[in-house]
């Protein structure tokens, strides 16, 4: 029997969405100045987090570049982000001239480890960006104590954790922003698209100043950027936010299913899950121990994959922390300048170096991560664990 290759990058796409794009053609309004529909998705998804404002923006990146530019980080300024994780992280605290200070992270759930965060902040930390990786909240009442000690705002990276919850919250709410991300493989889907939320009234106005050229009833009064949601995405996102739990449910059901099946396999570990968090598995992160396993990830997924690869993607998320890269090893920032490294007005060497996030560092080369998504079915799912015990045990 030929086993199943489903697309698990494919959005679910229902006639819901279909019909919302439709009727945004029809209407002939494709932009937030003439439709209504991103306005809609706005309250819409502010209602759902529990937050009291919302502002669409074209990226889970562009939201995040907007929460730094609303707290005015700027040359000279360091910004915290956790050592393993996408690099859109990271990336806007560049696009703000800001120096990125890199943090370990927890060797369980693979989020912001409190103890360094503390160790690495310093005079010139101006925010804290923390990553719920693969939809798993990360620990924020200690966070959160060291931040408001320091009088530091939090940015909460929710890009993979639509409708993860901390203690009865939903993430994105307990730090100063929320951001996320609607590109097509995350819980939920805009295609490309993202959302900015915060509780503070100023905030939201500056954030919607800013995704729209710093333009203020038709004066440019701020640096601003093109940052807009198109009506045809917020269509789509109104449809997606209705089915999101029941998304979340179907991930649920599927993580839970693969550790239940893979977790007597010699050489691979899962987290257990803390019971004050609601996990939303962007995808279900495990680690391989090559002592026991007795080879590289590489090879393992190598082996997986043959003769064609189940779901046809890969099971790997970021297999090196960031500041390994050329791009940070070297200090490239903006061009020949190597600007904000060489910034005078922050004043101090930047060396991204081995040891630096030690966990991290020997963690991130070992981490899978299982697909979830609700286009998984039992049979793909038991297709995939087949081959992962037949792999371990020779």
């Amino acid at each position: 029997m030929t086993e199943p290759r489903p697309n698990v990058f494919s959005p679910n796409i229902g006639q819901e969405e279909i019909d919302g794009v439709i009727e945004v053609l029809k209407a002939r309004a494709l932009t937030y100045f003439s439709g209504k529909k991103v306005n809609e998705f706005e309250q819409e998804f502010a209602r759902y987090c529990g937050s009291r404002y919302a502002v669409a923006t074209s990226s889970g990146t562009s939201a995040l570049h907007i929460a730094l530019s609303s707290l005015d980080v700027g040359p000279g300024d360091e910004v915290i982000v956790p050592a393993y994780t996408f690099i859109g992280t990271a990336l806007p605290v560049l696009y703000q001239n800001a120096i990125p200070v890199f943090v370990d992270i927890d060797p369980e759930f693979f989020t912001v480890d409190p103890l360094d965060l503390q160790r690495k902040i310093t005079e010139k930390t101006r925010a804290i960006i923390v990553v719920h990786l693969f939809g798993c909240p990360a620990e924020m009442d200690e966070i959160m104590r060291i931040a408001n000690s320091n009088s530091i705002p939090v940015i909460e990276d929710a890009c993979q954790a639509h409708g993860a919850e901390y203690r009865g919250k939903k993430v994105g709410t307990i730090g100063k922003f929320g951001c996320f991300s609607f590109y097509e493989n995350k819980n939920m889907t805009t295609g490309e698209g993202g959302m900015l939320i915060t509780d503070d009234l100023g905030s939201q106005t500056k954030a919607r100043l800013l995704r729209n050229n710093g333009e203020l009833n038709y004066d440019y009064v701020h640096l601003g950027y093109n940052y807009r949601m198109t009506e045809i995405q917020a269509a789509i996102g109104i449809a997606q936010l209705k089915k999101l739990d029941f998304f979340n449910h179907i991930r649920n059901d599927n993580a839970h299913y693969l550790m239940e099946k893979l977790r007597e396999t010699v050489g691979i570990e899962f987290s257990n899950e803390r019971n004050y968090v609601r996990h939303v598995y962007h995808a279900l992160a495990c680690k391989i121990i090559p002592s026991v396993i007795g080879m590289t990830r590489e090879n393992f997924l190598g082996k997986i994959n043959r003769p064609y690869p189940i779901t046809q993607i890969e099971f790997q998320f970021y297999g090196r922390v960031l500041y390994s890269w050329d791009f940070f090893k070297k200090l490239m920032g903006y061009g020949k300048t190597q600007c904000p490294y060489t910034c005078t007005l922050y004043g101090k060497n930047v060396k991204y170096t081995k040891g630096l996030c030690p966990t991290a560092e020997s963690v991130c080369p070992n981490i899978i991560g299982l697909p979830t998504a609700p286009s998984c079915t039992t049979e793909v799912l038991d297709a995939l664990i087949d081959r992962i015990r037949k792999v371990a045990r020779k």
